[in-house]
């Protein structure tokens, strides 16, 4: 018996469908991670510091504004008042002095203010980058196709059951001209042998 005859037999019985539905698995999507678990604590890191540098850009600035102060006092100051006091005649009492002390004080926390800005926006700057770096995807998806049921084996090419059938009796029929291809329908005469007929 052929196997086009043994499959139809299967499906006009019934078997067929009993046999390919719930014996095979669907397939599912899964999603795997690209990162190790050492590269998975970094990008978290990364992502918390990018956050907590958004929150407060200015944070470690106090510091370096403490030392600029001291710098300004214990430096630009005295040398103020050592150029008034060497003019002589009360100088550091004059209103030139009281001048020279509010400029100066007042150039020192404008330049202060600007230094701050620039060290907020290279802070900001730094933080979106470690975000882009936090927020990279570090998972792809993945399908694992189903198990394979009954059916499927069977109609599987040359490896299942229908395929070792129509190979046997292609074998068997080569000698005649004849073979069997399960998609153009019974048997077809090779082109070869049609005049031999």
């Amino acid at each position: 018996m052929d196997p086009i005859t043994i499959l139809s037999l299967l499906a006009s019985s019934g078997l067929l469908s009993g046999l390919s539905g719930s014996a095979g698995k669907s397939g599912k999507w899964s999603q795997l991670s690209t990162l190790n678990p050492q590269q998975q604590q970094a990008q978290m890191q990364a992502l918390q510091q990018a956050l907590q540098g958004l929150q407060n850009p200015y944070e470690g600035f106090e510091p370096l504004a403490n030392q600029a102060r001291t710098n300004f006092e214990t430096q630009t100051l005295p040398s103020i008042a050592e150029r008034f006091t060497n003019m002589g005649g009360g100088g550091q009492r004059s209103s030139a002095f009281q001048g020279a002390l509010g400029a100066a004080g007042s150039g020192f926390e404008n330049g202060l203010a600007a230094l701050k800005s620039q060290y907020g926006f290279q802070n900001r700057g730094q933080s979106l980058q470690q975000l882009q770096l936090g927020l990279q995807p570090n998972f792809e998806n993945a399908y694992t196709p189903g198990g394979h049921n009954f059916l499927s084996s069977i109609l599987s090419g040359g490896s299942g059951v229908l395929g070792q059938l129509g190979l046997q009796g292609a074998k068997g029929r080569s000698d005649k001209g004849l073979s069997f291809n399960p998609f153009v329908g019974r048997n077809s005469v090779n082109a070869s042998n049609q005049g031999s007929m």
